[in-house]
């Protein structure tokens, strides 16, 4: 199994490196490479297993979208082909047609994958926990962002029990198709949703144990439950 995370040094906020950290602690099977900014990506030659995109800062969105344009056609065949793509955070909004900066109006061109945009105001940040469902798999996390995601509904990836999702449907959240899945949850997601790493896993061939599996399902139930809770307080605040 081999995985590639997609410009580490920019993509690191959040602790969502550990997301493949994780993964790659549950089987010595798994293999990951990590390619730079100035490195062509690997999964070009159609040998990786799973590609992961992670959490970013808003000043890096364009370097990257830049950097992953000349390969947009091979992203999509890597989709296409079911193969595993994950993104995390704010690394969602570089998949869409366009990033508009709604206080100065700059519209950034995004790789198009989806259709959707993104309206960011840096003014306004959303910071919030959130409880969801994906076929049957309760998820569990938090967001902080400054932006809102609009447009198609239809490959939405999570439906919202508790938080906000996209602003034309606040029912759900994120984007699934085949086996991409963009979200705006942090976390690490992997290591706070281990029903859905384990099925991250099983799509690549591994059915075996998660590294340290009762104890980040105890910390998964301790938290799914407090979320559960009818006076659990999810938004954390909402400003500048």
């Amino acid at each position: 199994m081999k995985i590639e995370v997609l410009y580490p040094k920019f993509c690191n906020f959040y602790g969502d490196p550990y997301n493949i950290k994780y993964l790659s602690r549950c089987s010595d099977d798994i293999k990951v490479y990590y390619t730079d900014i100035n490195e062509k990506p690997k999964f070009i030659n159609g040998k990786i297993d799973m590609i992961y995109l992670g959490a970013m800062s808003h000043v890096h969105q364009e370097l990257i979208i830049d950097n992953l344009k000349p390969y947009k056609k091979q992203i999509m065949d890597f989709i296409e082909k079911g193969k595993i793509f994950l993104v995390t955070s704010d690394a969602i909004e570089i998949i869409g047609k366009y990033i508009l900066d709604v206080n100065t109006n700059k519209k950034i061109e995004g790789l198009g994958l989806f259709d959707v945009y993104f309206e960011r105001n840096l003014l306004k940040r959303k910071n919030y926990f959130f409880l969801g469902d994906y076929k049957n798999i309760k998820m569990v996390g938090s967001v902080s962002t400054f932006s809102t995601m609009y447009g198609d509904d239809t490959k939405s990836f999570i439906k919202i029990i508790k938080g906000l999702g996209m602003g034309n449907n606040n029912t759900v959240e994120g984007i699934n198709y085949k086996n991409f899945y963009a979200t705006y949850l942090i976390g690490p997601l992997l290591i706070l949703n281990p029903k859905f790493t384990k099925l991250l896993l099983k799509k690549m061939g591994y059915t075996g144990k998660l590294c340290y599996e009762k104890d980040i399902m105890a910390a998964y139930t301790h938290r799914l439950n407090e979320l559960l809770d009818d006076n659990a307080r999810v938004i954390m605040s909402d400003h500048g």
